[in-house]
This record gives structure tokens, sequence and C-alpha cells, in this order.
């Protein structure tokens, strides 16, 4: 089994978590985010572009891993040099799209619009406050005594996560609130073969 196979699905929820939700989950109406992201045994960038306030949006995302994570795997897994894996995540209102850029191959599957009342459930995050990031007002939040996040109208700029001593940073270097959008810009890369997910 290739290492492709045994991170794609680690690198998709690092990059995109999807809305399960009809709601625009952004108080923006359209922008560019460029960010860097460093997991411990790999680093990357990650561009979002999203229109219609986060209805629609896609993640284009470059990640080396590095060969010093040799030391956690068995030898059957193990890198002879750095692993670079490109992925590209959309969401239209209809579909979402993961598509591996490296083999050109990718998978659609329905996108989720249900509401979900999770009003009984306990919350796991706290507010704790607010602080200026790349000179916006941004709400702090913490999710467990692990996890903190910075959003600003919805969108998360920043990540920071501790565990075992160790921390997982992502945050934004970069944001364009008057990026013009591509004709092309929600459209499948040419030459992707998708395949229909299987459920």
């Amino acid at each position: 089994m290739k290492l492709h196979t045994l991170l794609q699905p680690l690198i998709v929820l690092i990059l995109l978590t999807y809305n399960a939700s009809a709601q625009a989950p952004y108080q923006l109406k359209s922008a560019k985010i460029e960010y860097v992201f460093d997991l411990g045994f790999a680093q990357g960038t990650k561009t979002l572009v999203f229109t219609d306030s986060g209805r629609v949006e896609k993640v284009v995302g470059r990640q080396v891993i590095d060969t010093s994570m040799n030391a956690i795997l068995p030898p059957g897994f193990r890198l002879t040099k750095a692993e670079i894996i490109n992925i590209f995540i959309m969401q239209t209102k209809d579909f979402v799209y993961s598509i591996n850029l490296d083999s050109m191959v990718g998978s659609k599957r329905p996108r989720l619009t249900i509401e979900i009342d999770t009003s009984f459930f306990k919350s796991p995050e706290k507010f704790v406050g607010e602080d200026i990031f790349l000179g916006r007002k941004c709400e702090v939040w913490e999710f467990g005594p692990i996890m903190k996040i910075w959003k600003w109208k919805g969108i998360v700029l920043k990540k920071e996560t501790e565990a075992d001593s160790k921390k997982i940073t992502e945050y934004a270097i970069s944001i364009d609130e008057n990026y013009i959008l591509k004709p092309d810009e929600f459209t499948v890369p040419p030459g992707v073969k998708i395949k229909e997910a299987q459920f």
C-alpha cells in the first residue's frame, strides 16, 4: 500500500472541513486566503478560494512529508525521499470533489445539506476572548485542552494544537478580500478522471 493511500484521508481532513449545513458559513461573500501549516512530520501550504459566502469553495494544497517520519513507520512504509502530495478539494452547491493532482484521479460525492439540531449536545468549544491577527479582529476559541482557533467572520485564520509536547500549527499568511474569481475557478482541472464515490 502506498503512503498516498494511507495519508489521503488525513490530508483531506486537514485541508478542508466541509459544512453539513445549507447556511452560509462565512460573513464575507468571497475571498482568497493563503495558509501555511506544520504537522510535525510534514509541512505545506494551501489556498482557500470561496464565493457565495462559502457555499462554494475550493482548497488547493501541497504537503511535503519529511523522511524523518521514518522513525515511526514500519519498514514497508518508509520513505526513500521526501514525499510531496498535491491535492485539490472543491465543494459546489451539489457535490464535493477530492482530487489527487499527482495521479490526476479524483472522486465525487453528493454534498450533504441537512440541518442538524445539536443543541442537546454539550459543545466542546469555549470562547476565550479576542485577538488581532493579520490586522483582523478575531474571536479566539478553545476546543478542549489541546486546540485553539482564531475565527474572523466565520473563517478560521489560525489553529494551534498541542499533544504529547508536539505543536501542530496552521495560519493564514495573506487575505485578499478583493480577489477576482476566474471564469473556471470552480471547475474540475482538465485531464482529471473522476470516479463516483461508493457508499
